[in-house]
């Protein structure tokens, strides 16, 4: 299951289940659709706390998802994890579209406001609440 809605500061989007490469897709529609009505500077919001997994298609369109979210003036990004795996997964993810110096992430079992958390990494340049 996936979700997106614009959000005052861009976009927030829900990952949960196990999403294969068909609902990756729509998400990667629906994206290509939103952007274009964002501000030229941007963050987005990622709730994956509840997400059991991607396939490996579906992993490949996040990615090229993530690059679409630069290249329209993305400044900051901050994912909601539950897990150490979950973590690696999106750093890789990050890594490769060249995100990672633009991405948190938050561990939501460890942070109890971990909403406000997120928001607020994306809307504050220095991420001085974060551990």
């Amino acid at each position: 299951m996936h979700s997106i809605e614009k959000a005052p500061y861009g976009l927030q989007c829900v990952f949960a289940g196990n999403i294969e490469n068909a609902e990756m897709d729509v998400w990667y529609q629906n994206v290509k659709q939103d952007i274009v009505s964002l501000p030229l500077e941007f963050g987005v919001f990622m709730d994956a706390q509840n997400l059991e997994g991607f396939s490996m298609g579906a992993l490949i369109i996040l990615e090229r998802g993530q690059r679409l979210f630069r290249a329209y003036g993305m400044v900051r990004s901050v994912v909601i994890i539950r897990s150490a795996e979950q973590k690696n997964i999106f750093q890789l993810l990050a890594s490769k579209s060249g995100i990672s110096r633009w991405e948190q992430y938050v561990n939501a079992s460890e942070t109890p406001d971990w909403e406000n958390a997120g928001v607020l990494w994306v809307i504050h340049r220095d991420g001085s609440y974060l551990n």
